[in-house]
């Protein structure tokens, strides 16, 4: 069906949204079922979408990406044009968070391919963008930040990296209160966030979230002394839940979070409890 919509839509056309993605890898793209190709086509072109073949005129056709012998969108202008189909927020978010996790493209990438793209349905791909903005990287994250500000609970910083006062990198916990020390880690995604993947201007961040805890423990037994070196990896269950929302499904394991006693283990912070 790829091979027959590009032969269709003629020599300059590329393959967009789901198509594409499949084509590069991504998981859940590969697993949809698809009834149409979607195909990016030069605005002059005469041709009209026809049987599965799915044509969407553009001034501005992007570079061509070979992928197992097909002309292929890259991946950011390929999600943009998949996210245009969905309607569920909530799928939009994971769809986004699998490809910027996976590194497949950055966060940088995908603002410039939503403002060259058209605006028609874009608005859930952008109401993602402004989620990531303010730092949560998944679907989880995403509807705990809602919860949050719709409850009056103080904005954390999501996804901020731990350090020791000599720099060395401890974790990188879903949510950071700084004020008052707690943090919060959310044990709800297959991927592993890689805060280096995000932007392609960010630094390296470190280990990637399943070590983080084990790194967290090794760090508080080598400092059992020494202040703003006692982080305890802690677990339980919030007795109160925000709204239904926040309910805790039965039988479903319980949320994990690093209990630092310090923020940042830094040694100013530590008389606090």
């Amino acid at each position: 069906q790829n091979l027959a919509a590009l032969k269709y839509s003629g020599p300059s056309s590329v393959l967009t949204g789901m198509a594409a993605l499949a084509q590069h890898g991504v998981r859940t793209a590969r697993g949809r079922r698809r009834d149409r190709v979607h195909v990016l086509v030069d605005h002059s072109c005469r041709r009209t979408s026809h049987g599965f073949a799915l044509l969407t005129r553009t001034r501005y056709l992007p570079q061509i990406i070979e992928r197992n012998g097909l002309r292929c969108a890259p991946v950011a202008r390929a999600l943009v044009d998949a996210c245009r189909w969905l309607t569920e927020l909530d799928v939009v978010r994971e769809l986004v968070a699998e490809v910027i996790q996976e590194g497949r493209c950055t966060l940088t990438e995908l603002r410039d391919a939503v403002r060259f793209a058209a605006r028609q349905r874009t608005a859930l791909t952008r109401e993602v963008l402004r989620e990531m903005d303010a730092g949560v990287r998944s679907a989880a994250e995403a509807k705990l930040r809602v919860e949050f500000l719709r409850n009056g609970v103080p904005a954390p910083s999501w996804n901020a990296d731990l350090l020791t006062p000599d720099g060395e990198f401890v974790a990188t916990p879903d949510a950071l209160w700084e004020q008052v020390m707690g943090v919060l880690e959310l044990d709800s995604m297959a991927l592993a966030p890689q805060p280096q993947l995000v932007s392609s201007d960010s630094a390296a961040a470190g280990a990637a979230r399943p070590a983080q805890r084990q790194r967290a423990a090794d760090l508080a037994r080598r400092r059992p002394g020494r202040p703003g070196g006692d982080v305890q990896p802690g677990q339980g269950v919030p007795r109160r839940t925000l709204r239904q929302g926040l309910a805790e499904p039965a039988g479903a394991p319980p949320r994990r979070c690093l209990i630092p006693r310090t923020a940042y283990l830094g040694e100013h912070h530590a008389h606090h409890p």
